[in-house]
């Protein structure tokens, strides 16, 4: 019974925001509706965690998020967009074909994600440009350096392009906030290696059969542990190198099974 009114509740979320969004479009004066769709998604992000039942907590709980900046996270789940999302104004970083995503893709849009395709290295160069000018204009920007979906037992190696981002090459140099994102439990059990890929998503697993079976679980604790801000001081590489190294230190890494 649980599947059903949480579905439905999802649905009802993901169409209701999805309209307020388009309306926000309508607004004359685009400071007013930037920071009206930056609250929008915030609060869609929240709503959209509470039906699932994930609850999220900010170690240290009085931490002071910076903005603007340009926030790092692991990633291991498309629940990570929600989580970071619930904590931190900035607009995301996204691969190319979310966009095709029905509604996901269109709330994506409205909230001016940025959409890159790193197979084109052209391409790649420009979308450090744009997530710079977003910065230069007071805009946090949110992107995971792995690129991808691991399996909770390490870290993938960064992808450090984005990292250049921060570096002020021709203006001032902007934070970079990293964020651990550590998924603590489900149903009251610790995740393990056995449980995992019930809150997890990797492997190429698909993604709706996923979701379907995460509406009909339990509870999930996260905690998303934010890291001391820090410049950009030594090379893009040497910096994203020492950054995992730093994040590795304090995830919750799985034990292989």
């Amino acid at each position: 019974m649980m599947r059903p009114i949480r579905f439905l509740g999802a649905v009802i979320i993901l169409l209701g925001f999805g309209l307020v969004a388009g309306l926000f479009w309508l607004v004359p004066v685009r400071k007013t509706r930037r920071r009206a769709i930056r609250r929008l998604r915030q609060l869609w992000a929240r709503t959209m965690l509470w039906v699932l039942s994930v609850r999220v907590e900010l170690d240290p709980p009085d931490a002071e998020l910076p903005d603007p900046a340009l926030y790092a996270a692991n990633h291991a789940s498309y629940l990570d967009i929600l989580v970071v999302m619930s904590i931190s104004p900035g607009v995301f970083v996204s691969k190319l074909s979310i966009v095709w995503w029905p509604v996901i893709g269109q709330l994506a849009a409205a909230g001016e994600t940025l959409f890159v395709n790193r197979r084109d290295r052209l391409r790649v160069g420009r979308l450090v440009e744009k997530v710079r000018d977003r910065l230069r204009s007071g805009r946090s920007v949110v992107f995971f350096p792995e690129a991808t979906n691991s399996n909770g037992e390490t870290l993938l190696p960064f992808k450090t392009s984005l990292f250049a981002a921060a570096q002020g090459s021709d203006g001032p140099d902007f934070t970079v906030q990293p964020l651990v994102i550590r998924y603590e439990s489900i149903g009251g059990q610790p995740l393990t290696a056995e449980n995992r890929d019930q809150v997890l998503w990797f492997d190429d697993n698909p993604f709706l059969s996923h979701a379907w079976n995460l509406l009909g679980r339990p509870g999930v604790e996260v905690t998303v542990c934010a890291l001391p801000p820090r410049k950009v001081s030594a090379s893009r590489r040497e910096f994203g190198e020492q950054l995992r190294e730093e994040m590795l230190q304090h995830a919750r890494l799985i034990e292989p099974a």
